[in-house]
């Protein structure tokens, strides 16, 4: 059936169109993971490659051995002697990724972001005081 449909000439519109069977793409490649490194987007312009350094020594208890600067501004690839996969699962699952946000903002950005979260705070307390004696 489906050869018949192939064989036969086809046109939309006035325009001949070729009909073919349908050939799924080729998998995409693999893309290699390494369990050794780690890419971090979003560094601060005033972030020290000893800052970071330092942080990520502090949080994984162990040293870099190698970072590079990628060509997105605000880009590095950090490279670990040994695997860290879980030590950054723990930092971002440990509720620790707001003081990652915090490290890697620009320092105007971390004051805009501290007086909105103390404007929320007011907010909320203003609504309990409402509820309260309302």
């Amino acid at each position: 059936m489906i050869d018949t449909v192939i064989r036969k000439k086809h046109k939309i519109y006035g325009e001949a169109i070729e009909v073919r069977r349908y050939a799924p793409p080729p998998p995409p490649k693999p893309v290699p993971t390494y369990s050794n490194r780690v890419f971090i987007k979003n560094i601060s312009e005033k972030t020290t490659k000893d800052g970071l350094e330092n942080f990520l020594e502090a949080k994984t208890n162990i040293l870099p051995v190698g970072i590079e600067y990628g060509e997105l501004e605000g880009t590095a690839l950090v490279t670990f002697d040994e695997d860290v996969g879980q030590w950054i699962s723990l930092i971002l699952s440990n509720h620790q990724s707001l003081f990652l946000f915090f490290l890697f903002l620009p320092s105007s950005s971390v004051v805009v972001v501290v007086l909105l979260l103390l404007l929320l705070l007011l907010l909320l307390l203003l609504l309990l005081l409402l509820t309260v004696f309302g």
